[in-house]
Formats: structure tokens, C-alpha cells, sequence
């Protein structure tokens, strides 16, 4: 130590370094005098040196300096012939160990070390471990070291090791040239080499894993990449050594080296330049592939999970990574194709590049980018545009080119782009790799031109057609041979083409390739988080630039993936302006379906910015970009859109708000927020706009909403021209029929409306003369009635608006006589005053008679009507008695037929009518010309709503109304005229006549009114038929016989005797039995139905009706009673009168011994049974049966299931059971007896019982169901909560049932119940999917319809015509929520599918994609001229967008249904639809490659998720390719599996 202290530091490292290096360099003892060494020398003498250099660096202690001792290595170089590559690799050895002796040895306290063999990467050591390491210095040092050894491994041992590697290839070469000579076989073209799409930064495969080249291992281990675990470091230091050799040593340095591996691995500009410099400049020793695995490999030691970090900042070498992958075509190729770099046709030679290596190095330029993004990240983005593709796709989390923000326009030029670039590679392809095509070499004998045949007196005709022949088999196989040739070319361009790819970075956006590229981006941006770096990054904002644009298409563009990045990260929503913060909120509240409640919670950041933002906590003029975002949906003509703005107003301002419920509470709650006074003028443009299109609650909203807008832009004196007055009754005029709904539903809305029109109206009577010219057109001048409350105008002429008028008629057509306690007096008030103004009753003259006035009188300017039939209709179907008479008298006379037609008039109104018209007839001097004219087509013609057809036909639609009117008021004319309805009667029965004398009928007498009847007296039933099912006329509380029922009762037939008199006293029910026995044995029929008779008719009198009923009961019990108790006695009399007499006798009461009775089940007497319970549930009133359902459901262990069943079934009073009435909303019956919980289950348990004795039954059947199964649909269909009730119980009841016929039979049902109501079953229990899936395992389900059938069906119909995104993604979203319903659609997908790939029609369809035969047209003989045939066959040409989209229907049905399931439904055929296509695909000269790729999708998926399925379905024969055998030789020839994946399949499958 004292000597070498004496000496310079750098001249004392120089003398040790030639020390070992002597050492190193000394041969070493030959054995046997061969030139070869053995590994055991060598590794004996390399561990004599390192411990020699551990001794030196112990002696020399703290003057030891191991990097300088490296440097001076690297400073000579060994001039000796014997240095070999496996030298290097010793001199690497040794100069890793000064590496790791520049670490300090661990704290000398802690001499038993813990075996760091387990220790994962970037694990630290303990505190005081560290404290005593200055982390600062020997960071530095190894960073300097580190750099050495990257230089030599980039010169020295490259080069090396380049030179042993290229003679080993150059000797492979000459092999396989040499093979081929022999074999005479043609070299065929490579392209530029083989891809290289491996990597370092493959994640998935894992660093232990992976296998490197032997150099880049060294280059590992020498550079820190490996830590203390690694097998492979310790092979390189120890090489031959067993573990447990070296264990002790490798205890002494394990720390060492694991203090390297976490501090030494930074990689910086420095390093980086280091390895291009070798390998892109001019003299570079480094391969460039070489270099760019060293350079992934120092990338990967740096990823997230390791101590290192990347420090490279400098933009131009992201630029020089770009050189590494540069190819330039060999020499060879460049004598034959270029000429002072062009090609002989003269064009330009592009820059190329190895497509593997380039996407290799974009994939470091992108890990570059999220570890730098103010630097190197902005120039990328701005100067590569594939490096920002893939920004936005990693941002995004969406993988697709053209990528997510790009809309039509975009993706149109960024698709073209690309394709340009991929015939530009094609033609470079074609011009280096292939070789020129050969020309034909034609023998040419003595100069004669052989082509024409010989010609002149000397040849024959045979000779010169055998000439012909000749000529024309030489030109077949001329083009056969010319077709064959081309075929070649184009296969071998095509693998030439995918070896080479123009080399221009900042060029258009490349797409990268799915199966090679993507894969690596993933690994990436797993290893280095990048997604995260990217959408956090603020200078630049990538987040933002991935959306781009801050329109309302671009934020809808990107709702779908920023919605979870701004729930996961809140705070990046203060980045967002404030319009996509609307518009996103916006999207979020319009989605529907299952998802929609997770949305609004991933939304929840959303809601508070755009609160924010409307409160103006962002200052004034977000808050008003906001709110005119918002409020701009209020006009879209999409009522979602208008719906989801009012959602999202009330959410966002709910705090503000005072009524929760309400739709107006958001746009209120504008007026309170801190800059109301600068949003009104916008907001009231937007609501009165938006008024045009909403209804019923939301009209009211915008409405109330539109008053406190206008006055409070009053209060605070905002400039604009708006009038709430005008507004409302411009819009009531319009849409009368909507505003009259509203009115009627709201009376605050009514209260409004009357208010200000009935102001509006006063105003423009009084100010009458001041009104401008701008609107004569709609003004209608009108003459007051004289009873106007205004006396100073009543019974002059006025003019007001058109509109106006219209609204105060709508307005009076909407009056009710009962209206206390839902309008205010003042409101009444004002109502009468336009009554009184308006509605006068006049003398029956027409509108140009002087006295003629109010709405009678109201004309235009042209001089027509300004009220109109239909107008007047409203007001004679006034719900107010008064206005609705009033109207009558007022209405004019040629409006008075129509009037009389409408439905719904009040009795004062009709008789008003028809008294005004007998009035006309009776002044008239011949009436039949007067009421002829009023119903003459010149007359009707004017009913602009209604075509009533000729008179004749009038007069019949007449006659019915008046008829059906009068009798349900059944009214007493007194002082009304009747001449109209006399003269209706008269011409009615005229016509009756005419029409029986030409049918040669006798004529009856006509001398009656046919209104007589109804004019005086209660119609007989004949009416009743007439009128139809008019409220009023039939009994609710009469029996009805149940829809559906299975029996038709015959009519009860009643004796028409008296019988003998009988004394015997009912109530002695002894006696009563005795008599009916002994009627029975003695067979006394006739004495039997007397009594009953007798009875029948003492039960209606209301003396003693109590007593009398139950008598009645008990008369009933003993016939019960007696029948089944000599049941073995047949009597059909017996039953006929048993049948006939209780079901009456017992129709109002009965008690539970008389139930027990008929629903106990005898087995002798069971069609006597049915028969007697069907009569039963038909005949017996509400109150009977209702008790009846009440006893059953808690009574019924002992009683016969299937009898209780069906009664049950019976007095439902619902419609059948199918699947159209099941998915309508019917209005069940309120006294249903399954309404409430407990008897659901009651009639749950029933149900259960009939399917344990009914276990036999066909439950499969899609027209005959079990009635237990019935029972089931009817509790179902009474309710969701029903629903969810009874599945259930059927879900539990399955876990207990034993027997397994009964088992099949209940998962029948569960799946029946889902099929029949899809939307009301909860997918949410997995033992409930479970059974649907186990129950869908059949193929009778498909013949059962379903409620989504019509929809299923109308969007694959509609797919096949116009397969749009929307149309796609509905099914998508079916798939999702009803898979089941949507995989039973597969044989329909399959037809839809074989009938596109059908030859059409026309060839010009769009979107179709066409196959050529490879041989080209076939020629052929048409009226004996040669023609060029295109054959044509099924697969030559298919539409491609269709068979995608339903591939993507099918990939989103959940694969746990799909294969599972998918056997039963036609899975196999719907496959085997594709694979055909893609076999006749591929022998044509067409390209279905999105097609090929989504199915292997599919088949992988289909491999992966059922591998029994799956082999089973690849031994299946193709029944349209016979030739070919089973589908996997199709799979096979489709390139779609591999031989080898299919022989490892086939050996598992054996196995």
C-alpha cells in the first residue's frame, strides 16, 4: 500500500491494470498437446485473479479505486493472437468485480447476512443499513463506471463477439445455398429479413423468463441489470461452478452486488448517445439490432417496480433511434433495381425501414414521453403523428385506429393515409424483392411467322380447324401459364411486402399491427405506467388533446372513457373547460339500461363542477357558458336530450331548490344562483323555444318557469322584448290539443293561463283602436256579445288576435261545473267574463246577420271564419254544463249536424242542438230542403276533422248517436222541438224500406218514430246490443264466465211444472238430506227439480233472504253430500240435475263444508267434478268467489290441487296466457287473489304441489301448458315485486326437490317465466342464472315466444338493410342484458347471414365485398361467339360491415352462455356459416382480413372458455364441404389454427 501511494493515482491504476491484464493474457497449459484449453484452467485461473484483486482492494483499503483501475483496463489493448472472445469475457469478469468493490461492506454489527436469494428487485435494505452508505458518492461512481463498461460493451466486446457470430452465419449460408443447388429448387425472395417483433419489454412473459442472445447476457450482467437473485448473474461469475461451491463466496458478495443493481442502473442522455454512436455513425462496430435490444434492455431495468429511473430528457435522440431502424437495400439490389438512386422506371426509392425494429423503437419513443412530457412528449406529439395515435389510445384505454376522437371526416383521411402508405410499400416491395417477369421465349424457324394459319388452294378445311384448335390450346396454356405466374408474384409480394415499411416518422399515422405491436404498447404501458402519466400530465395537457376539440361531437366522442378517469381522479376535472364538463354530465344522465345508477356515481365530479360553474365560482363568464350549454337542449328536437338537461339542472342545483319533485326546480333555481341577471336573456329565449315540444309536466315546468324569468327580468330592468301573454296564447293556440292535458292536470298551470289571457283580452278590447298594421293579417274582428261585463264595448266591434281568441276558446272548453277546489274565485271570475263576452245565445242567423255576435261573429280579414268546426267542437264538449249550452245556442246552424256526432256531449248541449234544429225545420217552409242542404257535401265539406261520407251515411251515424244519447239519458222532451229527429227517422226508414224492397222482403209498417222508445220509456235489451259495451248498461257485479276457460257450459234448463207440494221445513237439514236420497234411490227426477225449483224462487224474496240463503246452502250440501257418497251408483240424471241446480242455488254465499265438497277431488265422479266447479266459477257473484279464494289459499293441504288450481285459474278474470298479453301492461283485477305476499305464496305453494302430481306433463309445450304452470305466469304477471317473489321460492323449492322429473320440470318454468317476462326478471343471483343456463340446455325453449321476439327480430331485419352503429350497439346491449334471448336468435343470424352470401341481383350494392376467381373468367360459346363467363357461386361476395357486426352481437353475449348454451341453439351452425365463407374467401383473390380476425377472436374465445365443446366441434363434419371433411381441416386451410396447435390438440384430446 505504501508503494502504491507513493505513485500517481492514474500511473499506480495503470501498473495494476497491466498486472491483471498480464495475468489475464497468459496462456494457459495445453493438454496433449492440442490447442484448445480446458474451462477448468480457466475457471481456476479467473478465481485466482478475483481473489487476488480482493486482496489488493483489502490491502489498499480506502486508496483503492476501482474505476480508475477500469478505465486504465480499457485503456490498453492486449496485441495478442491468442485473446479470444472467452478472454473478454474474463477481462468483463473481472472488471464487474472492481464494480462492486467500490461498495462499502456492510455494517461490521451484522456479520450473518440474510441470503438476499429471495430479495425481489428494487427492494431496499433497512435504515441504519443506508445511513451508513453515502447513497450520493457511490451513485456517482457507479454511474461512471457504468458508462465505461457500456462503451466497451459497445466496441470492444461487440465487436468481438459480431465476428464469430457473422463467420458462423456466412458458413449457415453457404449450407443452405449449397442444399438448394442440390435439390435445384428456386430461391425465393425473403424481403428485408424476418420480423423481429420480441422485446425486453415484454411483460407478460416475465424478466427470469426470457431468453437474450449470449452477448446481451453478458451485457447484463456487466451493466447492473441483474440483481442478487438472478441465476444468470451468478453463471456469469461462477461459470461451471454449483451452487453450493460458491456459496460462501456468493454470501460475501451478494450485498455488493445487489448495491449495484439498485444504484448503479440509471440510464441517461449520456449512456444513450453512447450506444448510437456505435451503431449509427459512420464506423459504428455495433450491429443496429443488436444495439436496440441493448438499449430496450437498459429501458426495462428502469421500469415502475425497480429503484432506477430513466433520465433521459435530450429530444434529438429520441430522433437517432429512429436511424437504428433504417434499412437499405443490399447490394445486390441495388445494382439490379437502382441507378443513382432511382429505379430504372425513374421513381424515387423511399427511406425504408424493418417494420418489427421501428415499432420496437416508437415504443421506446413512447415510454420516453411519459417520462418526459414537457420535453420530449410535446415534440413527439407535434412531430410524430403515429407516437400521438398512440398517446390517444394509451389516454383513452382504447385501442383503435383511427383512434377515439376522430370523427367521420378525420377517420376517412386517416384511413386513406395509411392505405397510401401500404400501396406505397407494396409497389418498393415489388420493385427490390421481386424478380422481372419473364417474357415468353418463342422459336422462331427460318424467320416464319407461325402465329396465322396456313392459307391457300392447297389446305384443306380440316387442316386449317386443326390449325385453329392448335392455336387456340397454345394461347390457353399461354394464359394459364401467365395466370399461374402472376398468382406467384402476388404470394410472394405479399410476404415481401410485410418486411419492409417506409421509414418517415413524422409522416401520417402508421396503424399498428393488432397481433405484434398492440401487445407490445400493452407491456409498456403496464411496465411505466403511462396511461397514468399521460391523463396526468398538464404541460402538456394530453387528456385534453385527446379529446380534442371542446365540441359537443368531440366531448360525446369521449364521454365513454373520460367518465372513469375523471371518478378515479377528480381533480382532473378542473382541467376540463366548463362546456365539456355540461356536455359530459349531459351524456351521463342520458344513458339507459343496467348501468345507468353505476354511471351517475362515476359522474358525481361531473355534478359538482358544473354546480360550480353555474354558481359562478369560476366567474361570470363560465357561469354563462354554462347555463347556455345546458339550456340549449331545451330546443333539440331530441326529447332525451331535452330530458336529460331538466335531470341535470335539478341534480346540480337540487340545494338551491325548495320542491325536489318538481321539473321546473332547476330552472328556478337559475334566478338564485350569483349571476342570474346575465343569464336570463338566454335562458328565456331557450325556454320559450323549448316550448314548443314538451307536454303534459314538462310544459308546465317551462311554463311557470317562463312567468318568474320575464318578471324577474322586469324587477331587475334586463333590455328585451318579451311578453308572456303573447307567448302563452300563441302557444296554447297551437298546440291546443297538449295545453288543454296540462291545464286539466295542472291547476297552477290553468290558474296562470287564465289569468294573463283573461288580462291579455281586456287590454286589446279597451285598446282596440291602437293596434299596429304588423300583424293584421292575424287579427279577427269580432262583435261582443252585449252581455260583456266591459259595458263601454259590450255589443261593439273589436279586433284582437287570432291567437288569443283561440286560447280563450281553449280555455273555455276545459271549464268544469265542479272546479272549488282546484281554482281560485278569481280564476271563476274571469272565466264567466269571457263566457259572457264571448258566448251569446243567438237567434240561429248566420254570421252576417247584425245581431250574430261573440265567437259566432269572429272573421278574418279575408272574410273567413276565424273559429272553426273544430274549435267549436271544443266548446260544445265543455265539461261546464253552462258553456257547453251556450255553445250550442251559439255555435252556427251549419255546424250543428257535426256537433251532434261528437261523443262525450252533456244533455243540456245535445237537446239544446236538437231543439234549435226542430226550431229551423219548423219555420221552414219545407223543412226537407233545409236539413237536405245542411248535410249536402257543400256543407260537410267544411268538417275539416271529420269525412262523414254522403247523406245517406250521415244520416245513419246520426241516427245511431242520437239513439244511443237519448237512451242513456233517458230524457223526456217536453218543450224540445223533435222535427229533427222526426224527419232523421222518416229518411231512416225510407232508406230501411228501399233497401227490403229491392231484396223482395215485405215491407213492415213505418208509422213510428224510431226515437219513440227512448223519448219515453227504458229501452228493451235489443238496445243494449245496439249501444254496445256502454258504461252503465252491463252489471260489474254479474258472473262472467273466466277468458280461457276450458269448458262450455251448456244452458241451465229450469222445469216449467209445479211439482207435488212439499211440506218438509228446510231448516231441518236432516230431513232435506232424507228427501234428496230418497229422490236419488228412487229415481224421482221430476220431484227433485220441483223442489228446487221451489226453492229457487222462495231464495229471492227479501222476507226471511238470510235464513233463505242458507237453506239454500245446506239443500246444496246434501245433493253434494249424497252424490259422492254413492258415487259407485251412476246416475246421469242425478248429475244433470246436480250440475243444473247448485251452481245457482249457491251463487251468492256458501261456507267451507260446501267448498270442501267440490274441491275435495273424487276420483269415481271427477268429470262430474270439473264440470260442477267450472259451472261454479262461472255463475258464482264476486263476493262468493272472492271468500272461496280466501279459503282455498289458507286451507288447502286436503284438497285436490289440480281442481283448486283451475279454479283458481279461472276466476282470475285475466286475459290467456301468452307471451303477447303477458308483456302488456293489463290492468289486473284489484281484488286478484295473488296480489299480496302471502297469497303469492300461498298460491306458490299450490302451484308447487300440481307440478309434483303433474309430473308427467309435457311442460315444453309451447301451446298446451300445465295448469300449475299457468298459476305460476298469472302470479308473475301480477307485479315485478311478484315476480321476484316467485323466482325465488322457485330457486329454493329446486334445491329440495329430489326427484328429478320434477326438478326438469320447475327449471322449465324459471325459464319460461323469464322468456314470458324478460324485463321483470333480476339477473342479479347467480344460482338463479345458473338455472336459466342449465334450463336453456334444450331446444324445445326456442319454439316459445318471447316479448322481445318482434324487437329482436326488427333489428336484424334492420341490420341486413343498414347495419348503423346504433342499430349495432342495441343489440349489443340486448346480448348483454338478455343474453339467453339474444343467443336463441343464432338460426336466424345464420339465415340472415347465408342469405347475404347469396349471388345478388345487382353488383352495384355498397358496402359488398367481391371475390375474384384466381383462373380468371371461363370462356364460353354464346350463338357461336366467345364470351368471358364470371362464375359466380354462394361466398363470392358478402357484405362485410353486416357479417362484423354480427360478430360483435355475438362476441358481447357472455362466453359462460354462449358456449355453454350455444350447442342447443345453433352455435355450430352459425359457425360453420363463417368458416365456409372464409374457405371460398380464401381461394379467391379477395382479402376478408376484419372478417378472419374477429372470428379467430371467436375461436379462440370458443377454445379457451369450453375445450370439450371445442374439440368437439372441430370433429364435426362440414356438411357444405364434404370434400373437405371435418371443420378442422377448414380451420387448417384457412390459416385460422395452425397443423401444429391441431396435432397438440388431437394428442390432449387421445390423452
Amino acid at each position: 500500500s505504501e508503494v502504491h501511494g507513493a505513485f500517481p493515482p492514474k500511473l499506480a491504476c495503470e501498473g495494476l491494470a497491466i498486472a491483471f491484464l498480464t495475468l489475464l493474457a497468459e496462456p494457459l497449459h495445453q493438454n496433449d498437446g492440442m490447442n484448445s484449453v480446458t474451462t477448468r484452467e480457466r475457471q481456476l485461473r479467473m478465481k485466482r485473479i478475483r481473489s487476488l484483486l480482493r486482496s489488493v482492494a483489502s490491502a489498499l483499503s480506502s486508496t483503492f479505486d476501482g474505476c480508475g483501475l477500469i478505465e486504465s483496463m480499457l485503456s490498453f489493448d492486449v496485441n495478442s493472437n491468442s485473446w479470444s472472445l472467452d478472454d473478454e469475457k474474463d477481462k468483463a469478469r473481472l472488471m464487474y468485480e472492481c464494480a462492486t468493490l467500490l461498495v462499502p461492506s456492510p455494517p461490521l454489527e451484522d456479520p450473518n447476512l440474510p441470503s438476499h436469494r429471495g430479495q425481489r428487485h428494487g427492494q431496499r435494505r433497512t435504515s441504519e443499513e443506508r445511513s451508513e452508505i453515502d447513497v450520493a458518492a457511490l451513485q456517482e461512481n457507479l454511474i461512471k463506471v457504468r458508462k465505461l463498461l457500456l462503451d466497451w460493451c459497445c466496441t470492444e466486446y461487440t465487436q468481438q463477439w459480431q465476428e464469430r457470430n457473422i463467420s458462423q452465419k456466412e458458413q449457415d449460408k453457404q449450407v443452405e445455398k449449397s442444399r438448394k443447388r442440390k435439390k435445384k429448387e428456386e430461391e425465393v425472395p425473403a424481403g428485408a429479413g424476418t420480423l423481429d417483433y420480441s422485446s425486453a419489454l415484454n411483460w407478460e412473459e416475465g424478466t427470469s423468463n426470457r431468453r437474450f442472445a449470449d452477448c446481451i447476457n453478458i451485457m447484463r450482467c456487466v451493466l447492473f441489470m441483474n440483481g442478487s437473485d438472478s441465476t444468470v448473474l451468478r453463471e456469469f461469475l461462477y461459470p461451471g461452478d454449483s451452487a453450493e461451491a460458491v456459496e460462501l463466496e456468493w454470501r460475501d458478495i451478494q450485498y455488493r452486488i445487489q448495491q449495484c443493481y439498485e444504484y448503479g442502473s440509471n440510464f441517461n442522455d449520456e449512456m444513450l448517445r453512447i450506444v448510437l454512436t456505435s451503431a449509427v455513425h459512420s464506423g459504428g462496430e455495433m450491429d443496429s439490432s443488436l444495439a436496440l435490444c441493448l438499449i430496450e434492455n437498459l429501458f426495462e431495468s428502469c421500469n415502475k417496480d425497480k429503484k432506477a429511473s430513466l433520465q433521459i430528457y435530450d429530444k434529438s435522440n429520441v430522433w437517432e433511434l429512429y436511424r437504428l431502424v433504417e434499412y437499405s437495400p443490399t447490394s445486390s439490389q441495388a445494382e439490379s433495381t437502382v441507378t443513382n438512386g432511382h429505379v430504372p422506371n425513374g421513381t424515387n426509392i423511399p427511406r425504408l425501414a424493418h417494420p418489427g425494429m421501428w415499432w420496437r423503437v416508437t415504443v421506446l419513443a413512447l415510454i420516453l414521453c411519459g417520462m418526459s412530457p414537457e420535453t420530449i412528449g410535446i415534440e413527439m406529439w407535434n412531430e410524430n403523428p403515429t407516437i400521438r395515435a398512440i398517446i390517444k389510445m394509451i389516454t383513452s384505454g382504447r385501442y383503435r385506429f383511427p383512434t377515439i376522437d376522430c370523427d367521420e371526416e378525420a377517420r376517412s383521411v386517416m384511413k386513406s393515409a395509411e392505405a397510401n402508405m401500404r400501396e406505397e410499400e407494396t409497389r418498393v416491395a415489388e420493385v427490390l424483392f421481386l424478380p422481372p417477369a419473364q417474357g415468353k421465349k418463342k422459336a422462331e424457324k427460318s424467320g416464319k411467322d407461325n402465329s396465322q394459319p396456313k392459307r391457300g388452294l392447297r389446305v384443306s378445311s380440316r387442316q386449317r380447324e386443326k390449325q385453329e384448335r392448335l392455336r387456340r390450346l397454345e394461347e390457353e396454356k399461354e394464359a394459364a401459364a401467365s395466370l399461374a405466374e402472376a398468382n406467384r408474384r402476388k404470394k410472394l409480394l405479399r410476404g415481401a411486402q410485410k418486411s419492409i415499411m417506409l421509414w418517415d416518422p413524422k409522416g401520417p399515422a402508421r396503424k399498428p399491427p393488432r397481433e405484434e405491436a398492440v401487445p407490445l404498447i400493452l407491456s409498456a404501458e403496464q411496465l411505466y405506467s403511462l396511461s397514468e402519466s399521460f391523463q396526468q400530465s398538464v404541460n402538456p395537457d394530453f387528456l385534453l388533446k385527446t379529446i380534442g376539440q371542446t365540441t359537443r361531437g368531440a366531448i360525446e366522442r369521449a364521454f365513454d372513457w373520460v367518465i372513469p378517469i375523471i371518478s378515479s381522479v377528480p381533480e382532473i376535472i378542473n382541467r376540463l373547460p366548463a362546456n365539456a364538463s355540461c356536455f359530459l354530465l349531459l351524456r351521463a344522465y342520458g344513458e339507459e339500461g343496467d348501468g345507468k345508477g353505476d354511471l351517475r356515481k362515476l359522474s358525481a365530479p361531473l355534478v359538482e363542477h358544473v354546480k360550480k360553474s353555474l354558481t359562478g365560482e369560476f366567474g361570470e363568464s363560465n357561469a354563462v357558458r354554462a347555463a347556455d350549454l345546458l339550456l340549449a337542449d331545451l330546443v333539440d328536437p331530441n326529447p332525451d336530450r331535452r330530458r336529460c338537461v331538466i335531470r341535470v339542472l335539478r341534480e346540480t342545483l337540487s340545494d338551491l331548490a325548495t320542491d325536489d319533485d318538481d321539473d321546473s326546480t332547476g330552472l328556478l333555481c337559475l334566478l338564485e344562483v350569483k349571476h342570474a341577471e346575465a343569464i336570463v336573456s338566454q335562458a328565456i329565449k331557450y325556454i320559450s323555444q323549448g316550448l314548443a315540444f314538451e307536454k303534459g309536466k314538462t310544459l308546465r315546468a317551462l311554463v311557470v318557469a317562463l312567468d318568474k324569468y320575464i318578471s324577474f327580468a322586469s324587477e331587475w330592468k334586463i333590455e328585451g322584448s318579451w311578453n308572456f301573454a303573447s307567448i302563452l296564447f300563441s302557444l296554447i293556440s297551437s298546440r291546443h290539443v297538449v295545453c288543454s292535458e296540462a291545464m286539466d292536470r295542472f291547476p297552477d298551470f290553468r290558474s296562470v293561463a287564465i289569468a294573463f289571457i283573461h288580462r291579455e283580452f281586456l287590454h286589446r278590447i279597451r285598446d282596440t283602436g291602437n293596434e299596429s298594421d304588423e300583424d293584421a293579417e292575424e287579427r279577427v274582428l269580432i262583435r261582443l256579445c252585449p252581455s260583456a261585463t266591459e259595458k263601454d264595448v259590450a255589443g261593439k266591434n273589436v279586433s284582437v288576435p287570432l291567437a288569443l281568441l283561440q286560447s280563450v276558446c281553449v280555455l273555455l272548453s276545459i271549464a268544469k261545473d265542479k272546479e272549488k277546489s282546484d281554482i281560485d274565485p278569481a280564476a271563476k271570475d274571469a272565466m264567466q267574463q269571457l263566457a259572457d263576452a264571448l258566448l251569446y245565445p243567438c237567434d240561429g242567423r248566420d254570421v252576417g246577420n247584425e245581431r250574430a255576435s261573440g265567437f259566432a261573429s269572429a272573421t278574418l280579414g279575408s272574410g273567413d271564419r276565424a273559429i272553426n268546426v273544430d274549435q267549436w267542437v271544443m266548446l260544445a264538449k265543455s265539461r261546464n254544463n253552462s258553456i257547453a249550452r251556450r255553445a250550442a245556442l251559439s255555435a252556427p246552424t251549419s255546424f250543428l249536424p257535426r256537433l251532434l256526432l261528437c261523443s262525450g256531449l252533456l244533455s243540456s248541449s245535445l237537446l239544446t242542438m236538437i231543439d234549435r234544429l226542430g226550431k229551423l225545420g219548423d219555420k221552414a217552409q219545407d223543412r226537407d230542403v233545409v236539413f237536405k242542404n245542411l248535410l249536402a257535401p257543400s256543407a260537410t265539406n267544411r268538417w275539416a276533422s271529420l269525412n262523414p261520407g254522403n247523406r245517406k251515411n250521415l244520416v245513419r251515424k246520426l241516427v245511431g248517436r242520437l239513439s244511443a244519447y237519448l237512451h242513456m239519458n233517458r230524457t223526456d222532451m217536453g218543450q224540445i222541438s223533435d222535427t229533427f229527429l222526426e224527419w232523421l227517422s222518416e229518411e231512416c226508414t225510407q232508406q230501411t224500406m228501399a233497401n227490403r224492397v229491392r231484396a223482395s222482403k215485405k215491407v213492415p209498417k213505418g208509422d213510428q218514430s224510431i226515437f219513440e222508445p227512448f223519448l219515453t220509456t227504458v229501452s228493451s235489451g235489443t238496445v243494449a246490443s245496439m249501444l254496445g259495451n256502454l258504461e252503465g248498461i252491463v252489471d260489474n257485479d254479474a258472473p262472467k264466465l273466466a277468458e280461457g276457460s276450458l269448458v262450455s257450459l251448456e244452458p241451465i234448463t229450469v222445469p216449467v211444472f209445479r211439482a207435488i207440494a212439499l211440506t218438509d221445513d228446510l231448516s231441518d237439514k236432516t230431513a232435506a238430506s232424507t228427501f234428496v236420497e230418497t229422490c236419488f234411490v228412487e229415481n224421482r227426477s221430476e220431484a227433485l227439480n220441483a223442489w228446487l225449483d221451489t226453492i229457487s224462487q222462495d231464495r229471492t224474496r227479501t222476507a226471511t233472504q238470510e235464513d233463505r240463503l242458507l237453506d239454500s246452502i245446506s239443500v246444496c250440501i246434501s245433493m253434494l253430500g249424497v252424490f259422492f257418497h254413492k258415487s259407485n251408483d251412476k246416475k246421469d240424471w242425478f248429475s244433470n240435475t246436480l250440475l243444473n241446480w247448485v251452481p245457482p242455488l249457491s251463487q251468492i254465499r256458501g261456507e267451507p263444508k260446501l267448498w270442501t265438497l267440490i274441491f275435495s277431488g273424487h276420483r269415481n265422479t271427477k268429470t262430474v267434478s270439473e264440470l260442477l266447479r267450472d259451472r261454479c266459477a262461472s255463475m258464482w257473484c264476486k263476493t262468493h268467489v272472492k271468500a272461496c279464494q280466501e279459503w282455498i289459499l289458507s286451507n288447502h293441504d286436503g284438497l285436490c290441487s289440480s281442481s283448486i288450481i283451475r279454479f283458481l285459474i279461472a276466476t282470475s278474470y285475466q286475459p290467456a296466457i301468452h307471451a303477447r298479453s303477458c308483456n302488456s301492461s293489463t290492468n289486473l283485477d284489484k281484488d286478484f287473489w295473488g296480489s299480496s305476499e302471502a297469497g303469492n305464496k300461498a298460491g306458490f305453494a299450490i302451484a308447487v304441489k300440481g307440478a309434483k302430481e303433474q309430473s308427467t306433463f309435457d311442460v315444453n309445450d309451447p301451446m298446451i301448458l300445465p295448469d300449475w304452470l299457468v298459476m305460476l305466469l298469472l302470479l308473475a304477471r301480477s307485479g315485478k315485486s311478484s315476480m321476484m317473489l316467485v323466482c325465488e321460492m322457485l330457486v329454493s323449492t329446486l334445491d329440495q326437490v329430489q326427484n328429478s322429473q320434477v326438478r326438469s320440470n320447475l327449471r322449465s318454468a324459471i325459464l319460461r317465466l323469464y322468456v314470458y317476462f324478460p324485463r321483470r326478471m333480476k339477473l342479479g343471483n347467480p344460482r338463479l342464472r345458473s338455472v336459466l343456463i342449465e334450463g336453456a340446455k334444450s331446444r324445445q325453449w326456442l319454439k316459445w315466444s318471447s316479448a322481445l321476439d318482434p324487437q329482436l327480430d326488427d333489428m336484424l331485419s334492420s341490420l341486413t338493410t343498414n347495419p348503423s352503429k346504433r342499430i349495432i350497439q342495441a343489440l349489443v346491449d340486448l346480448s348483454k342484458s338478455h343474453p339467453l334471448l339474444v343467443l336463441r336468435k343464432l338460426p336466424t343470424m345464420t339465415e340472415i347471414l347465408e342469405d347475404d352470401a347469396n349471388v345478388p341481383k345487382y353488383s352495384n350494392a355498397r358496402g359488398r365485398v367481391y371475390g375474384e376467381n384466381m383462373l380468371g373468367p371461363l370462356a364460353a360459346t354464346v350463338s357461336g361467339q366467345e364470351v368471358k363467363v364470371l362464375v359466380r357461386h354462394w361466398g363470392y361476395s358478402f357484405t362485410e360491415s353486416l357479417w362484423i357486426s354480427l360478430l360483435d352481437v355475438f362476441m358481447s353475449i357472455p362466453k359462460e352462455v354462449v358456449f355453454s348454451c350455444g350447442s342447443h341453439v345453433g352455435l355450430g351452425e352459425f359457425l360453420e356459416v363463417y368458416t365456409r365463407l372464409l374457405f371460398i374467401q380464401s381461394q379467391l383473390q379477395s382479402n376478408p382480413s376484419r372478417v378472419k380476425s374477429k372470428f379467430s377472436d371467436v375461436i379462440d374465445q370458443f377454445k379457451a372458455t369450453d375445450a370439450k365443446g371445442w374439440e368437439a366441434w372441430l370433429s364435426t363434419r362440414q356438411t357444405a364441404l364434404p370434400t373437405l371433411g371435418n371443420v378442422r381441416n377448414v380451420l387448417m386451410s384457412c390459416s385460422l389454427i395452425s397443423p401444429e396447435a391441431s396435432e397438440a390438440d388431437l394428442r390432449r384430446a387421445v390423452q
